[in-house]
């Protein structure tokens, strides 16, 4: 018999205890077949799921096992007798997908990385290690291209892309010691 990494006596201090438990192999294999599914961010209904599984051989019991331990991360809408859809909250595209999509920006990200400042690295390591090959940049681009987003929020979205992406003029003021200043403009095209 399994025992929890730690009991009451040993913990006591510790408000709303729960034991850990830990998923059993096949929920643990269902649970990855789920993430896998719903990695490409569509909504899937449960009928796909079954096939998958059926396909995998594994009882589809263990498919709601895992769908309550992915409670928090899955949307599930239309529930009714012939099942539901299912869909990650906030889908993740895998970092190598972006990095074929937008080999520019994966490259100017790897640039940045090597040449932060030690504390924003510290920071970067900790992002990468609760998201796996997280990149704002590709992300924003993400959200500014997906045509479920409202207008408002995809026109934001591409002007904070274009920060980076384009190169801004800046002001030049001109300091003379009065003295007039000749300026002549030719405009071509005309």
């Amino acid at each position: 018999m399994n025992q929890p990494a730690f009991t009451k006596k040993s913990a006591p201090k510790i408000k709303n205890w729960e034991p850990i438990k830990p998923l059993s192999p096949k929920v643990q294999y269902a649970f990855d077949l789920i993430r896998q599914t719903l990695a490409d961010g569509r909504e899937h209904m449960t009928k796909e799921f079954q096939e998958v599984f059926k396909e995998h051989d594994l009882l589809f019991r263990y498919f709601h096992q895992a769908i309550a331990e992915m409670k928090p991360y899955i949307q599930m809408t239309n529930r009714g007798r012939g099942g539901a859809f299912y869909k990650l909250k906030s889908p993740q595209t895998p970092p190598e997908t972006r990095a074929e999509r937008h080999p520019d920006v994966a490259r100017s990200s790897a640039v940045a990385q090597g040449k932060a400042p030690l504390h924003a690295q510290s920071l970067r390591e900790k992002v990468d290690v609760a998201v796996p090959g997280y990149d704002p940049i590709v992300a924003i681009a993400e959200i500014a291209n997906d045509e479920a987003t409202p207008v408002a929020v995809r026109l934001e979205c591409h002007r904070d892309i274009a920060k980076y992406m384009i190169p801004q003029v800046k002001a030049v003021d001109i300091t003379t010691d009065d003295q007039p200043i000749a300026l002549s403009f030719k405009w071509e095209g005309d």
